[in-house]
């Protein structure tokens, strides 16, 4: 029976049962594997979970070969009403890429190296992304004021914009 707050939230179990089949794929890379991965502000939206694509990721690189991207990382206090139910929805994001993401930089980097990167690089460009960012939006008026509303709120509310950069073990 719901609430008055709606159904219940998935539990963590329910949403993470196959992580551990995601980081023990098997790590082959085809011949003339790729010497670069670049993803520009959008890997937060690949299905099912961020783990995953970049399980899959490092089995396509060559030996040495690097990977490079940015992501949005949701700070770890973020209320599961917000991550479950909203903003999924809001932001065309899969829930586990809301609810289920490291609680800091260095366990983003522990769950990279997991999977199989090395000299792994994580940079928060929180900082120099967000402000910029809205205020560009402000000038686009309209719906876009919405959105710089919505990148202001991210950084007031700690979430992290990072640059990553890593590789495939040669």
């Amino acid at each position: 029976m719901g609430t008055s707050d709606g159904p219940a939230a998935p539990t963590e179990q329910e949403y993470s049962e196959d992580e551990d089949e995601v980081f023990e794929a098997e790590q082959s890379s085809p011949s003339g594997g790729y010497d670069l991965i670049y993803i520009l502000d959008s890997i937060y939206h690949f299905p099912p979970a961020v783990p995953h694509f970049l399980t899959t990721a490092v089995q396509s690189l060559s030996p040495g070969g690097v990977i490079a991207f940015t992501d949005v990382v949701p700070p770890s206090n973020l209320p599961s009403w917000l991550g479950y139910w909203i903003l999924p929805t809001i932001l065309g994001v899969p829930t586990r890429n809301l609810m289920q993401r490291p609680k800091d930089l260095e366990a983003y980097k522990a769950q990279l190296e997991k999977i199989g990167y090395v000299n792994v690089r994580i940079e928060d460009w929180s900082k120099e992304v967000y402000p910029g960012f809205a205020k560009f939006l402000w000038t686009k008026g309209g719906f876009w004021k919405g959105v710089a509303k919505g990148a202001e709120w991210a950084y007031k509310n700690e979430w992290k914009f990072i640059a990553v950069r890593a590789e495939k073990k040669a």
